[in-house]
């Protein structure tokens, strides 16, 4: 045996109608009225009217905000920090031993380098041996330059018909850019 329920069916509740909003000028308060009678007082200008000087001209457009002043930039960055990726690439590979890095790398980068080389490498590959995808190589990069003297890189690279992900920081110490920060994807 089956029993049915039977539930009255509610009307769906209708939104009140809310009125327009009006905006009024609060009064001031007591203590902080003007002292000057309300004759004398400038007409304050109707959000309507266009203020203009007394010649009659439209009033002058604030002056624009300064802009941000570039950090300063040595060496020519561009160039320096391609030959150095290129550099890492070639290190990667093992193409080029982890000694002519030429103070090019700080330490930190360096020990990160040569770990993430014995993770990248296949079993079985040949050092410094193109596979069939050729070897790693820089593709692409953009750099930034967050503060004096720093100099801020994400890079793509390929390496085995993969592209892969690169950022690295150049900081110039003396008289060239050295690699501080390095992380690979």
């Amino acid at each position: 045996m089956t029993a049915t329920i039977d539930v009255p069916i509610l009307p769906t509740p209708r939104l009140p109608a809310y009125p327009p909003v009006v905006v009024r000028r609060l009064p001031l308060e007591p203590d902080t009225e003007p002292s000057a009678s309300p004759a004398s007082a400038p007409a304050a200008a109707s959000p309507v009217e266009s203020t203009a000087d007394p010649a009659g001209l439209p009033a002058a457009a604030p002056p624009p905000a300064p802009r941000p002043t570039r950090p300063a930039v040595p060496g020519n960055p561009r160039v320096e920090i391609e030959r150095v990726l290129r550099l890492l690439m070639e290190m990667l590979d093992g193409r080029r031993p982890a000694t002519q890095a030429g103070g090019r790398i700080g330490a930190m980068p360096l020990r990160y380098l040569v770990a993430a080389r014995t993770r990248l490498k296949p079993a079985g590959r040949r050092t410094g041996s193109a596979s069939r995808h050729g070897p790693p190589g820089l593709r692409s990069f953009r750099m930034s330059h967050p503060a004096e003297n720093v100099t801020e890189v994400s890079a793509r690279w390929a390496d085995r018909g993969r592209f892969r992900a690169l950022a690295a920081r150049f900081e110039w110490r003396a008289d060239r850019w050295t690699c501080t920060v390095l992380r690979l994807g």
